[in-house]
């Protein structure tokens, strides 16, 4: 059985060891804390209905998002570490550019989960990482975010 044990105790030393997701580059190793602000499973609706990838956002104390992939194969052993509003800290991870066609976040760069990918549930102060982060538009400017290709709205995530 997989489980996510607490190995670390919440505390502003701790934090200050951390990346900010901002930051995160392809190229160099990271780890980073945050908090799970939504997790939901991608599906192949055009030809197989399957689950293709365990999808999350996830938010720093910063209010920083990034869109974070766990593929296919390794569903099994992330999902059940993860949950939505859960405090972690992340190691062992790929970064890339994002391609998709719908960002969830707005950051240039997504992070995919490895075999190796290291995952600890931190315990005590949320360390003023928020549950949620938002992004307001003035009423007279809806229409300028027309084609504004980032996802908004708890109706995009199930």
């Amino acid at each position: 059985m997989i489980s996510c044990s607490p190995k670390k105790s919440v505390t502003q030393n701790v934090f200050a060891s951390f990346s900010r997701m901002h930051d995160c580059d392809e190229n160099e190793p990271s780890e980073l804390k945050f908090r799970v602000a939504r997790k939901w499973e991608e599906i192949d609706f055009m030809a197989t209905n399957e689950v293709t990838t365990l999808d999350l956002l996830m938010i720093d104390e910063n209010g920083d998002t990034m869109h974070d992939i766990v593929p296919k194969k390794l569903i099994w052993k992330f999902r059940p570490l993860l949950h939505e509003g859960g405090l972690y800290t992340l190691a062992k991870f790929n970064t890339t550019t994002e391609k998709s066609r719908f960002l969830p976040s707005k950051n240039d760069h997504r992070l995919f989960f490895k075999w190796d990918t290291e995952v600890d549930c931190l315990l005590g102060d949320t360390g003023g990482i928020p549950m949620h982060a938002f992004s307001f538009v003035e009423f007279g400017n809806l229409e300028s975010r027309i084609n504004n290709i980032h996802l908004t709205g708890s109706h995009c995530f199930s």
